[in-house]
């Protein structure tokens, strides 16, 4: 008796005093959580707020009623805008009656489409879209107007509107048709509109309508109540089990219950019911907010908060805030490294390397071993105590110069450091040290770049390297060498996030054995999947922008603001560097040349390659007359002056003939003053004419 009572008191002050493991690693986003809540008839709309630290009864304090309830009650499967304005959802028609209040998830022929307004005063008045069952939101949600896809379940037809901001809907348009041979129920559209996941004799598949899988069923698993993803890249189903929508991964949460899930539009947290096994769908259960991370291979949540009791069919939207971004950041710490607490307080220890570690090398008060900026800037490296080291320089080879905002502008060529020393130094450094960063500011050009192209590699070929950072269409590669990868720096290769063509990027790369960090524009993101030491770096490896050592991986686009540290960055230091290069970003933003034909009338005196090279310059420009036979809006037909290059790295380029019509890409001379410092040959003296810079190396 006295050891059951001694037990009794034990586990009753383990359960008083016992922190809840999950609430103490996560933190909550700044946002708002919808949910079907109740049973069967009686299931309504409500919205709850939530915030860092807010408690499961203080979020139940938040509730709201969103629309009052129809006339069955039956309102299942909110989905809330990209932008967070409207909740789409189904609502039960009552034509039959199972003996469930008319709620029959079987019978899809009952249920409507409804949209309803959830960023003002609440409730709100829905409006009826069409008959239909699942709606979605498509990825320009975030604006005016925006698409919202349903289907009409029992015929796998998928259809779309556009939705305005003051609740206006444009006529509905056919989408594509499922493949469904068999009524089985859920059919839910992928946000970008390339496919469809849906039940088919129990099992969960894809369709893609768009494409290059255009055409394709693609079998995903057993299981039912496919839901997409915010991102459009993940199916998650009722097996707690998260299935890339071209079936080519597979993610475990583990936490997930039920046939009821939901993603926010920046898809850092998941939402879904957590208890309860039951296959009746007219039954309310635990709902619970979920910390999520996925990449291509990927897919991990873990609970951070209870939201209701009572409720299915959640969604969750996070406000863009600071107080947002630090969940985020904070959450995905745990994710990505595992849910380790020893990654996560290593990383907090990665300060900035002190003066007394560099004072042992000849680098810079920051560790900055190479550190070019533009073309116009000091590009020098100086020591803590104020002594000048070394002033860094480039030098260009093929089709590649100074160019858009001073910057390595690289067509089809690469650059290198001009004092080949910084390559040995900064592999004697990592090694010793057992660590390194770097960091650049760039812009790609090419959407398919492969290989991946080289953006920036301490390397020796493609297949021999220390580190490389590359392109892969529009991912974003890192290849790095260690004690437990190889001599081409995999496996694994770490995708570091997507891009877009044209638009301009700071990234920052850092890593400690076990720990690889990294930032894009200042977003910071790390993993432990890398392992080992630098102790097998090569000596024969050295910097080149732009290209492979051998010329195989081109990569086209603008480079500036390259700065290679012999120490690991800190979480401060990426996020200040960010903050510092991105105030200028705009120099390196894209400008769309203007294609024509024209004729060449004449041009001024080419000179011979030797004749530039005596000067001690390996380029040049030359000015030439043209007659633009087909113009455009801003090139009218005319004459005009165009400058393009005739010598490139010493070997000419642009052998064109007078009389001869090309087709021509130009900007404006406004738009590229950087290159009137160039080696010029213009004897033409057409003062009157305007002006263009052709940038193409053969038009």
């Amino acid at each position: 008796m006295m050891k059951r009572m001694c037990l009794f008191f034990a586990v009753t002050v383990m359960a008083l005093f016992a922190v809840d493991p999950v609430s103490a690693q996560y933190q909550i986003p700044h946002g708002f959580v919808t949910y079907s809540k109740g049973n069967a008839y009686d299931r309504v709309l409500c919205r709850v707020e939530i915030a860092p630290g807010m408690t499961f009864e203080e979020i139940h304090a938040t509730e709201q009623l969103i629309c009052e309830k129809g006339k069955l009650g039956g309102d299942v499967e909110g989905q809330i805008s990209f932008d967070g304005k409207w909740l789409a959802f189904a609502r039960c028609a009552g034509k039959t009656d199972d003996g469930s209040g008319g709620n029959n998830y079987g019978d899809f022929s009952q249920w409507d489409i409804y949209v309803v307004r959830i960023d003002g005063p609440l409730p709100a008045k829905p409006i009826r879209i069409d008959r239909g069952y699942y709606p979605s939101w498509g990825d320009d949600s975030y604006g005016d107007p925006k698409t919202l896809y349903y289907a009409q379940a029992e015929t796998g037809k998928v259809f779309k509107v556009k939705l305005s901001s003051d609740g206006s809907v444009s006529e509905k348009e056919f989408v594509a048709q499922v493949p469904i041979d068999r009524l089985e129920n859920f059919v839910f559209m992928a946000p970008n509109g390339t496919f469809a996941a849906y039940r088919k004799h129990s099992n969960v598949y894809t369709y893609y309508f768009e494409g290059p899988l255009k055409g394709k069923e693609i079998l995903l698993t057993n299981g039912c109540h496919p839901h997409v993803t915010a991102d459009s890249k993940w199916v998650y189903h009722a097996k707690k089990q998260a299935v890339r929508s071209d079936g080519s991964a597979r993610g475990e949460s583990g936490v997930g219950g039920n046939y009821h899930y939901g993603s926010s539009q920046d898809m850092h947290f998941f939402i879904t019911r957590t208890m309860g096994d039951s296959p009746n769908l007219n039954i309310g259960n635990t709902v619970h907010l979920c910390a999520l991370w996925a990449d291509d291979t990927h897919f991990e949540t873990e609970q951070i908060v209870k939201i209701t009791d009572e409720g299915s069919f959640p969604d969750v939207h996070v406000y863009e805030d600071r107080a947002s971004e630090k969940a985020i950041r904070y959450n995905t710490k745990y994710l990505m490294t595992g849910r380790s607490k020893e990654a996560v307080e290593r990383t907090k220890k990665i300060v900035s390397v002190t003066a007394a570690q560099t004072d042992r090398y000849p680098v810079g008060a920051d560790g900055a071993i190479f550190s070019w900026g533009n073309s116009l800037s000091n590009n020098q490296i100086v020591s803590a105590s104020g002594e000048f080291i070394r002033a860094d320089a480039v030098v260009p080879h093929g089709y590649a110069y100074i160019g858009q905002g001073n910057s390595m502008e690289i067509r089809n060529g690469y650059f290198t450091p001009m004092d080949d020393e910084v390559n040995r130094l900064f592999t004697d450094i990592a090694r010793k040290e057992n660590q390194f960063a770097f960091e650049l500011e760039f812009r790609a050009d090419d959407p398919e770049a492969s290989g991946p192209a080289r953006m920036i590699s301490l390397s020796d070929g493609t297949s021999d390297r220390n580190w490389t950072l590359g392109q892969q269409e529009d991912k974003l590669i890192l290849r790095l060498r260690t004690t437990e990868t190889g001599p081409n720096g995999t496996p694994p290769e770490t995708e570091l996030g997507t891009i877009e063509m044209g638009k301009v990027y700071h990234v920052a790369v850092s890593y400690q054995p076990g720990i690889l960090m990294w930032s894009i524009n200042g977003r910071i993101n790390q993993t432990m999947k890398v392992q080992g030491d630098l102790s097998n770096w090569s000596d024969n490896n050295r910097l080149i922008f732009g290209n492979e050592w051998g010329g195989d991986r081109a990569w086209r686009g603008n480079i500036r603001n390259v700065v290679v540290y012999g120490w690991a960055l800190s979480v401060k230091q990426m996020k200040q560097r960010a903050k510092s290069v991105m105030k200028h970003s705009d120099e390196l933003a894209f400008v769309a040349p203007i294609a024509v034909k024209a004729r060449l009338v004449r041009s001024s005196t080419v000179p011979a390659p030797s004749e530039v090279l005596e000067q001690g310059y390996r380029r040049c420009i030359v000015s030439r007359e043209y007659e633009v036979i087909e113009g455009s809006e801003t090139i009218p037909s005319g004459r005009i002056v165009v400058k393009e290059w005739t010598l490139m790295d010493g070997n000419p380029v642009n052998k064109k003939r007078e009389g001869k019509t090309y087709e021509l890409h130009l900007l404006p001379e406004a738009v590229r003053p950087e290159l009137n410092s160039e080696y010029t040959s213009d004897d033409l003296l057409l003062f009157d004419l305007p002006i263009y810079f052709n940038m193409e190396e053969d038009d």
